[in-house]
């Protein structure tokens, strides 16, 4: 004989009612409150840590140089600061390969944008164009957490009477830092293209190099007037 069992019947469910006659609704668990307030205490911690460098209204600069960067450092602070965090370091006679150390030290510091301002020197001192290329690629590639990093065309006028051939290598190593920039999508300060376009015209508000190397005054504020371009366009 066989004999079969009901099975048990499920009450159904109803949702319980509020005084005023809505659902209630379970508020979040104490697991999910924890991890919102975790949340909201790291945001404020980074928001905190963003103002105390600068926040979204002051960016974190490096300019590494040689004595053009270092005739320039008060000059970039009182241009720049407070606008940007600026950490200005000049070197005067330093080539691009002797700035690759303190480059990596400086990228330590993650900063948001670069300015390398170095190959004079280089083709002062004759240095092989394909050297200075791969320091300043070197150099570039080091900050890769930089947001913008800006290479500086070096004048293509400068004189030295015992090397006649000194305006091809300037031609040449500006040809190779544009390249560069190309390739790495950084972007370019053309230095040599606004001392061009002014002794083209005659220099009417005056010469923009006192030695053919080192700007004048006004050269300098033409200088920081393109670095602010292309620092705000970042």
């Amino acid at each position: 004989m066989t004999s079969s069992l009901a099975s048990p019947q499920r009450r159904p469910t109803t949702p319980r009612l509020a005084p005023g006659g809505g659902s209630v609704r379970r508020g979040p668990g104490p697991v999910l409150v924890g991890v919102l307030a975790l949340v909201v205490v790291v945001v404020g911690a980074y928001l905190g840590w963003r103002v105390a460098v600068g926040g979204a209204d002051r960016h974190q600069v490096v300019v590494l140089g040689d004595s053009i960067t270092a005739q320039a450092d008060a000059p970039l602070h009182e241009r720049f600061d407070p606008s940007y965090a600026m950490a200005v370091s000049g070197v005067s006679g330093a080539r691009a390969d002797e700035r690759v150390a303190d480059g990596a030290a400086y990228a330590a510091t993650t900063p948001g944008q670069v300015i390398i301002n170095l190959g004079t020197n280089d083709v002062l001192q004759g240095t092989p164009t394909d050297e200075t290329a791969a320091s300043l690629t070197t150099l570039g590639e080091g900050f890769a957490g930089a947001r913008c990093i800006h290479l500086v065309t070096v004048n293509e006028h400068m004189v030295d009477l015992s090397r006649p051939q000194l305006h091809d290598e300037a031609v040449a190593v500006n040809e190779r830092i544009r390249a560069i920039a190309a390739q790495h999508s950084w972007d370019v300060v053309d230095w040599a293209a606004i001392v061009t376009a002014a002794d083209q015209a005659g220099n009417p508000d005056g010469p923009l190099t006192m030695d053919t190397v080192h700007p004048t005054p006004l050269g300098q504020q033409r200088l920081l007037d393109a670095y602010a371009l292309a620092l705000d366009r970042c």
